[in-house]
């Protein structure tokens, strides 16, 4: 399982103060978006933080939510400087379910604070939590 961060999730203190993980990563455009807020990109490489790279495959699921969720103005802000990588997270996590490379998909769970995306990831069955496990904590299996 892979914790997918958007860019509010970036700023999570257990995140900052925590040890170097493998199983973080993002996407691209929201280094970018982060970047943009000021903050230093070697702090992703720091905690270890993978940085998925989009395709073609996503941009035409990305279609798919334009279509649905494109009045949505809470989650779709092309105008402003915030949230504008939530619906390219969202077609990320559906592609790599529903477009397979491998024989097993990676399994996704959205890392964020924001309403609009939470609610929009729950159309789509995509599991969200505002917050980090703990690294140390094994779940019960």
């Amino acid at each position: 399982m892979k914790y997918l961060l958007d860019t509010n999730s970036l700023n999570l203190t257990t995140l900052r103060q925590g040890p170097r993980r493998n199983d973080l990563c993002t996407i691209q455009e929201v280094v970018d978006e982060h970047t943009a807020y000021g903050e230093k990109p070697s702090f992703i490489d720091d905690v270890g933080i993978e940085i998925l790279t989009v395709k073609t495959k996503h941009l035409e699921v990305l279609k798919q939510i334009m279509a649905d969720e494109g009045g949505n103005l809470r989650l779709v802000r092309l105008f402003t400087a915030e949230g504008a990588a939530d619906a390219l997270i969202l077609a990320y996590v559906l592609a790599e379910r529903e477009i397979r490379d491998t024989l097993f998909a990676e399994e996704y769970v959205v890392v964020t604070n924001d309403n609009a995306l939470t609610t929009a990831a729950a159309k789509y069955g995509i599991s969200c939590r505002n917050d980090l496990p703990n690294p140390h904590i094994q779940p019960n299996n």
